[in-house]
């Protein structure tokens, strides 16, 4: 595709993010550390109690929700840091129907995946990249599995090689940042996700 038709632009893109990251480095550390914690904690209590304990599986279910509940809240957060919006704690905060919505989706998104990757690899790689923005839409939009299916279809319609190239980048640049003695990463995870949520915006728009 040429460059006049692209709806982003890699180093466009990657740019915004970093700068985000720069601006914003105090505040991504702390939630960097705090969703690792909040997430990883129950789990880590619940593999110190007795095999069959009651109170480890609670742990260990607990551990699962508040994982959904993470993740939903990182995307979030990334959407409304690439609008130039300051993003807070209160952007992990919802309730059980869309911790519902997003835990099927990303369900439904993944067994697409791993479909398409039974089926020779190739398939696998092409609905990843298709159906990628399904998270983002229920997240951002409130969108149900199907629309978030087929616009998400229709975003990434003609520009799947331009995001296979800003998929290579962001994973160079964040494993430039895990070599950096994993210090790199509280800059480079920020930087790479405000950018992906750039791109998604534009994207959006243009769907």
């Amino acid at each position: 595709m040429a460059a006049a038709q692209t709806p982003f632009l890699i180093s466009e893109t990657i740019h915004s993010g970093w700068d985000r990251a720069k601006q914003r480095l105090g505040y991504f550390s702390l939630m960097f550390v705090g969703a690792i914690i909040i997430s990883e904690l129950p789990s880590i209590v619940a593999s110190g109690m007795p095999d069959e304990s009651v109170v480890g599986a609670l742990l260990s279910i607990a551990g699962a929700v508040l994982s959904i509940v993470v993740s939903r809240g990182i995307l979030k957060i990334s959407i409304e840091e690439a609008r130039d919006q300051n993003s807070s704690w209160r952007s992990l905060i919802c309730n059980w129907r869309e911790i519902g919505w997003y835990f099927v989706a990303s369900l439904v998104y993944g067994l697409i995946t791993l479909a398409g990757f039974l089926l020779l690899i190739i398939p696998g790689i092409y609905w990843s990249l298709k159906y990628q923005y399904m998270l983002y839409l229920v997240v951002d939009k409130k969108m149900g599995i199907r629309e978030s299916m087929s616009t998400s279809a229709k975003m990434t319609d003609g520009v799947k090689w331009d995001l296979v190239g800003f998929g290579f980048v962001t994973g160079i640049i964040n494993l430039l940042g895990f070599l950096a003695l994993l210090i790199g990463l509280f800059l480079t995870v920020p930087a790479t996700a405000v950018a992906r949520a750039k791109v998604y915006d534009r994207l959006l728009k243009r769907a």
